[in-house]
């Protein structure tokens, strides 16, 4: 097919912003996060391609409303002084060439463990795709050409 090497489907969430969504059996950790606008309760969802952190919908229990969607392969961790706070530098997508720093507060240390282990594990894991889809992207190319130059 003529799908790119840098797709990957499961980046694909379809909440069409502001949108809210059923959070069913979804795995999620409470979370606090400063904006510009205060402090805010979310839930970080442990989704495998996503950083995914929602707010619950106050109109309709067990639906959230998304707040920030990146795919993690453009998420990177940053040092924090605070073991309780998850430090985030991601990639903006509204803005290309632009990134925003990203501070996620726990309740307790072991949260904030369970929710670095999740994002720095699963980075990796679509990080190590990613190079394997291209890998066998350029050897198709590769062998196509030699293929065209034998011919």
């Amino acid at each position: 097919g003529s799908e790119s090497p840098l797709q990957i489907p499961e980046e694909e969430f379809n909440t069409l912003g502001g949108n809210s969504f059923q959070l069913g059996r979804m795995d999620r950790i409470v979370c606090g996060i400063v904006t510009p606008e205060g402090r805010h309760s979310r839930y970080m969802i442990l989704h495998h391609y996503l950083l995914l952190l929602v707010q619950p919908d106050i109109l309709t229990p067990g639906y959230a409303v998304v707040k920030t969607l990146v795919p993690l392969r453009y998420v990177e961790p940053l040092d924090c002084s605070d073991p309780r706070q998850l430090c985030l530098k991601a990639k903006n997508l509204e803005e290309p060439g632009e990134s925003m720093t990203i501070n996620l507060t726990f309740e307790d240390t072991k949260r904030c463990s369970i929710a670095e282990s999740h994002l720095m594990k699963h980075r990796k894991q679509v990080r190590e795709r990613l190079c394997k889809k291209v890998l066998d992207f350029t050897e198709k190319l590769c062998e196509a050409f030699g293929e065209a130059e034998a011919s």
